[in-house]
């Protein structure tokens, strides 16, 4: 599998809280939270990566050919299908 993250800036993120990642989903793997899902019925593969200094990265991968689905990093496209249980990791 590709291993290319894709850093978000931690500016435009609200107050992230650690703590409660596990309680949606998150494994903890060599001091870094990992959170994976599949998307449109198998066809992607999401990856959530949170350091434990905060940084977060996402890794989309088209499971087809298992390589990285980057389309949705150009400006003026749209995501095919947001995972409802990430929004609940941040303190509003």
């Amino acid at each position: 599998m590709a291993e290319e993250w894709h850093e978000l800036e931690t500016n435009k993120l609200p107050q992230l809280q650690i703590r409660k990642l596990a309680d949606f989903g998150f494994r903890c793997e060599n001091s870094n939270f990992i959170y994976e899902t599949n998307l449109n019925n198998g066809a992607f593969r999401l990856s959530v990566k949170v350091t434990d200094d905060g940084k977060i990265s996402t890794r989309l991968i088209d499971t087809e050919i298992n390589e990285p689905y980057i389309l949705h990093l150009v400006e003026n496209t749209r995501l095919l299908k947001k995972s409802t249980s990430l929004y609940f990791i941040y303190k509003i």
